[in-house]
């Protein structure tokens, strides 16, 4: 909780992941550390296709911006892009965190979306400054994967206190083993990058 405090209260622009197995409280976790703050949240839906999903994350939108008044457009979008491009008009160029819960599901475990969001981000909600993205998912290896992969290792960080290690075998040194043995597309330098280096830059470079 502290850490998703710290997060938040960042004056950069930033990305989070909170992975773990479900029903582990990861939900609650972010409802709890978002208490009282606005935030848009959006969650997929299990092994429904791509149109499905684009239509339920504008649903979710217009539910959470028609009461503020928003003239959010009824079209509906082709392409992730440009499901991310009417979050990013909805914001209004105002810094709120948004949350997309169990977001696996959303990508129908694809890589497109992973690649839309990166190009909607580095261009458009990047540049809204203390703008927070959360990618929570039970599906650890596509969230690692996938993220690591569009967005590199150099701007990746593991953190020691995430929902994984709360109870039962989930521990610290579980948490470190998931890096070490089982993510085999890492090269032991990109492993390096995201259990030390990155935070090292990130917090203390000169």
């Amino acid at each position: 909780m502290a850490k998703l405090s710290d997060f938040l209260l960042s004056p950069k622009s930033q990305i989070a992941v909170v992975y773990g197995r479900r029903r582990i409280g990861k939900s609650l976790l972010l409802t709890q550390a978002l208490k009282g703050r606005p935030a848009f949240f959006f969650e997929g839906l299990e092994d429904r296709p791509k149109k499905q999903q684009l239509q339920h994350f504008m649903f979710q939108l217009r539910l959470q911006t028609d009461t503020a008044g928003s003239n959010l457009t009824a079209k509906m979008p082709g392409s992730w892009k440009e499901a991310f491009l009417a979050l990013f008009e909805a914001l209004d160029g105002k810094p709120q965190p948004i949350v997309f819960d169990e977001f696996q599901w959303m990508a129908n475990y694809r890589h497109e979306i992973v690649a839309d969001l990166k190009y909607v981000w580095d261009r458009f909600f990047a540049l809204i400054p203390a703008q927070k993205l959360i990618l929570c998912g039970s599906v650890v290896s596509f969230l690692i994967e996938k993220v690591i992969k569009a967005f590199t290792v150099k701007r990746c960080m593991w953190e020691s206190d995430c929902p994984f290690q709360v109870q039962g075998e989930h521990t610290y040194q579980a948490s470190l083993d998931l890096v070490h043995r089982h993510l085999d597309f890492l090269s032991n330098d990109d492993k390096e990058w995201l259990l030390g280096k990155t935070a090292a830059s990130f917090f203390f470079a000169k």
